[in-house]
């Protein structure tokens, strides 16, 4: 979905997602495979990577959301934070890179808010394990950023739930990773702009 045609003068990525988001059963093919991560974790962590790129648009938000691509994180990140540790690194950062286009649909993230997922998500940031990926952080904290933008009480939320500190830490140990950086410095403007205290 990502790959661009190079024969073309202008970018051609937005228009094969668009492609593949209509195509028959090519979502509920993603999500299918995807809802298998506990027996195919690999397969799943591509069903979702590849999902994730097709998520650009507020139509694609709908269309994945009634595939059910909003469950899928509440039950990948259970897994991976249920003290197994058997949950792949790469199916958790596949997944928060799902999440992290869905919550630009602010009816999205007010749910991955409210229905506990946010701070499912913000312990399984806060596992060794997958801290020290500095991609899932990068998703985990653009995902915080987005839940917070425009939002005075996702952002109150996301600070009381102990998100500061996982920022903070992650921004010291990513400090030459750039996308997570402004990401994480994205999250922080987000929450002091409408959380002064």
């Amino acid at each position: 979905c990502i790959h661009d045609d190079l024969r073309k003068e202008m970018s051609c990525a937005m228009d094969n997602g668009k492609y593949f988001l209509t195509a028959p059963g090519v979502v509920e093919m993603l999500m299918g495979h995807s809802a298998n991560f506990a027996s195919s974790p690999s397969i799943a962590g591509s069903a979702l990577a590849a999902a994730k790129t097709l998520v650009t648009t507020e139509d694609a938000v709908k269309k994945m959301a009634s595939a059910g691509a909003m469950e899928l994180p509440t039950k990948i990140l259970a897994y991976a934070g249920d003290g197994t540790d058997q949950a792949e690194v790469s199916l958790v950062r596949s997944c928060l890179g799902l999440m992290r286009n869905l919550c630009a649909d602010d009816i999205r993230k007010n749910k991955l808010v409210d229905d506990g997922t946010m701070s499912q998500m913000l312990g399984v940031m806060s596992m060794e394990k997958y801290a020290l990926d500095a991609v899932l952080m990068e998703h985990g904290c653009a995902c915080l950023a987005a839940m917070s933008l425009r939002q005075p009480v996702n952002a109150s939320r996301i600070a009381k739930a102990g998100a500061t500190e996982i920022i903070v830490k992650s921004m010291r140990r990513h400090e030459r990773a750039g996308g997570l950086q402004r990401q994480c410095a994205l999250c922080i403007r987000n929450i002091a702009g409408r959380c002064p205290e």
